[in-house]
């Protein structure tokens, strides 16, 4: 069972991030199936929490222990992290980006604040929180959450990537080899 506290901060990360479409957000068109499937695993992990410890995911209870310190730790920090890039992406914007921008034709491209060490601050906060569910409650749901997180994010940021490189040509590509899409980059790229 998570402790009260960790319980709480992940039901505050995913009602962070739950709420940004309607708090935050720009909706310039409805909610459409590539939305639903983006956010998806974003829904399906808080489903996790109430899930028994390692139901359906053998060898789940030996790899986390409820006993084990580091994964509570872990979780917190993760969640918090979450938090607070959300809170920097969110003061960088001098206006609010659009809910669903692979469609509309970017406004400017963003490379200060958070956007300075990854091209994706959103969706790496939306990864940290992912991987803080799954720390804290290991189980079918959150490694289905996670995994899916992981693939769905990666491609919704490579679309955005190729469209932010036919918006703003040399600028992006130049952005692009100093800057890692989900992580800071350790070495830039060399240019080609």
């Amino acid at each position: 069972m998570l402790s009260p506290a960790l319980l709480a901060l992940l039901i505050c990360v995913f009602a962070l991030i739950g709420s940004l479409p309607f708090t935050f957000l720009r909706r310039t068109s409805g909610l459409d199936w590539r939305w639903f499937v983006t956010a998806l695993p974003l829904f399906l992990a808080p489903a996790g929490f109430g899930s028994r410890r390692g139901a359906g995911l053998p060898g789940a209870a030996a790899l986390w222990s409820y006993q084990a310190p580091w994964t509570e730790i872990a979780a917190v920090l993760l969640g918090a992290a979450s938090i607070g890039l959300i809170g920097w992406t969110v003061g960088v914007h001098r206006r609010a980006p659009r809910l669903w921008h692979q469609d509309d034709a970017p406004e400017e491209l963003v490379t200060g604040g958070p956007y300075r060490f990854v091209r994706h601050p959103f969706y790496t906060a939306f990864l940290f929180a992912l991987g803080a569910a799954l720390i804290a409650q290991p189980n079918l749901i959150t490694v289905v959450a996670f995994v899916v997180g992981v693939v769905v994010l990666s491609l919704t940021a490579a679309s955005e990537d190729r469209r932010l490189a036919h918006e703003f040509g040399d600028a992006h590509q130049r952005y692009l080899s100093a800057t890692g899409r989900f992580l800071p980059m350790l070495l830039p790229r060399r240019s080609s």
